[in-house]
C-alpha cells in the first residue's frame, strides 16, 4: 500500500501524576497515569541530564506494567531531579514528552537564636496553592506545623523542640 504518515502532534501526551521520595530507599519515585488503551505499547521515563532541558531515557515499561518507577540512582538528600515521560504506540511511534515534574530538595540549618531555617526548591509538575510543613522528633511522628503559599520557598521554625528534629515539606 501507499505509505501512511502518522502525525505525532496529534498523539495524546502522557501525564505524570507526581514525583516524590521513597523514604525507605531514599530514592525518587515517578508515578504516571495509565489510561485504558489498546494503542499504547509502552512508556519511557526520561531524566534530565547534567545539562538543563536535556533528557536521557532511563527506563522502559510495557503498557500492562505498574506505572511507578523508583530511581535508585537518585539522591534526594543531595539535589532535586526533573523527569518526563512519553509513550510508544502499537505502531512504533513515540509521543512527545510530558511536561516535566521535579522533586523538591529541602535543606535545614540552625539559626543564630536556635531557630531552624528551611529552604527548598519549588515543586514542578502541577499547579498547587499551598506548601504543607510537617515537623517531628522522628520520621514516623511528623505533624503539620504550618502551611504557606506556594510562591514561597523558605520557612523558619522559631521554636523547634530540643534534640533531633525532622521536617517534611509537601504539596
Amino acid at each position: 500500500s501507499d505509505p501512511y504518515t502518522v502525525n505525532k502532534a496529534l498523539m495524546v501526551v502522557p501525564n505524570a501524576c507526581m514525583v516524590t521520595v521513597d523514604t525507605p530507599t531514599n530514592s525518587n519515585i515517578v508515578v504516571w497515569e495509565r489510561p485504558f488503551s489498546n494503542s499504547i505499547a509502552s512508556y519511557f521515563v526520561y531524566k534530565e541530564s547534567h545539562q538543563a532541558n536535556v533528557y536521557n531515557k532511563v527506563a522502559t515499561f510495557a503498557y500492562p506494567d505498574l506505572s511507578v518507577w523508583a530511581d535508585f540512582n537518585s539522591n534526594p538528600a543531595q539535589r532535586a531531579d526533573r523527569y518526563r515521560i512519553s509513550l510508544l504506540d502499537t505502531c512504533g511511534v513515540e509521543s512527545p514528552m510530558s511536561e516535566p515534574h521535579k522533586t523538591m530538595h529541602v535543606t535545614a540549618s540552625t539559626g543564630t537564636s536556635g531557630e531552624n531555617n528551611l529552604i527548598w526548591s519549588h515543586y514542578e509538575g502541577f499547579p498547587f496553592a499551598t506548601y504543607h510543613i510537617y515537623r517531628g522528633t522522628s520520621p514516623d511522628s511528623l505533624v503539620l506545623l504550618d502551611s504557606i503559599q506556594s510562591n514561597l520557598k523558605s520557612y523558619t521554625d522559631l521554636n523547634p523542640p530540643s534534640g533531633v528534629v525532622f521536617y517534611r515539606v509537601t504539596v
